[in-house]
């Protein structure tokens, strides 16, 4: 044991890398205390789980694992809301949800997908600290990364469905390409 101590004591910096808490942190503030949220994506559905343990909150928010339930009960469950969210679903998920339509439109807010119309200020992801493990390429700042990238890219793709301008979706891939740049290439 002392050994193996020993021979990762180098790996031991990892007290430092803080960026799945972060990323659980603003997914948390995108959602509004007491709203629901379907996301998919481990990392989300474990960070925020854990968060709820550790760093319970008086009017907790309402985590479905999009693996874990059927979502198209989720999203009937939760039409009328107007605090309900979808997270790292790609446009083939949504479009099998029938998301977004004009029964149910899906806006962009940051991190997360609003059901319903965007409100007047929306709340865009927070800017993340870069910590040792996002140059290592680990595995869970590679779910991370590309949770931000993702979430820039759909709102890009949202905006040019719902005919906004051209500027903002460009933006959003610009945003895209920063915060990943090996995964997402401007044409």
């Amino acid at each position: 044991a002392a050994g193996a101590l020993l021979l990762r004591a180098p790996l031991a910096e990892h007290r430092d890398d803080f960026l799945a808490y972060d990323y659980a942190r603003d997914l948390r503030r995108a959602v509004p205390p007491g709203g629901a949220l379907l996301t998919a994506g481990d990392t989300a559905s474990y960070a925020l789980r854990w968060l709820a343990l550790f760093d319970p909150e008086t009017v907790p928010r309402r985590v479905a694992p999009a693996l874990a339930v059927d979502a198209g009960a989720w999203l009937d469950a939760h039409a009328d809301r107007r605090d309900a969210f979808v997270s790292g679903l790609g446009p083939a998920a949504l479009e099998g949800l029938g998301l977004p339509s004009r029964a149910r439109p899906l806006s962009p807010e940051g991190l997360v997908q609003r059901l319903g119309a965007l409100p007047p200020t929306p709340r865009p992801p927070s800017v993340l600290r870069r910590p040792r493990a996002w140059a290592r390429d680990e595995s869970y700042a590679r779910d991370v990364i590309l949770a931000y990238a993702f979430a820039h890219w759909l709102s890009a793709r949202l905006d040019e469905a719902e005919g906004g301008s051209p500027e903002t979706a460009q933006l959003e891939d610009l945003r895209a390409a920063a915060t990943d740049p090996r995964d997402y290439r401007l044409r």
